[in-house]
This record gives C-alpha cells, structure tokens and sequence, in this order.
C-alpha cells in the first residue's frame, strides 16, 4: 500500500446507532445480513422496514407499509436465498 493513501474513517458502532437513532421512531425487529454487510430493521412507528449498511452508511426504506398490513414487528432474514 502506498504511503499517500488516507485510510478511511470506521465509526464505532455508538456512533452508528446514534445517526440511525435520529431517522428511527419505533424500532421493533432486527436482522443482520452478514454476507452482505447490510442491517435490516422494522419501524412499527414508521410503518416500515428499513436497512443500512453495518456501519451506518446508505439507510433506506425498503418497504413501506400503505395497507391493511401496518406496525412491522420482526424481521428474518434467509441468506440462502439472497
């Protein structure tokens, strides 16, 4: 590695929850996918299911909830199937 490349700054992970805990209003469920470095969380208060990278970055609603089906609870995860 040359000596002229700058490393890049790894948030620990206080600092994560902290960024995510501004956008989340209800988090309910939890799932980790670890093959792909990826976080995926319910927002019952939201009404949906969000993710974002392990360390923070690209958060995004993936679904959100406009129907019959509302306040996500939990959430799996079957790295099997992609």
């Amino acid at each position: 590695m040359s000596s002229n490349r700058r490393r890049r700054e790894v948030k620990d992970s206080s600092e994560v929850a902290q960024d995510l805990k501004l956008h989340i209003k209800q988090p309910e469920g939890l799932a980790l996918d670890w093959a792909g470095s990826n976080m995926y969380w319910t927002d019952a208060g939201g009404n949906s299911i969000e993710m974002a990278r392990t360390d923070g970055r690209y958060q995004r609603t993936v679904i959100k909830m406009v129907s019959k089906l509302m306040k996500p609870k939990a959430i799996v995860l079957d790295p099997d199937k992609g």
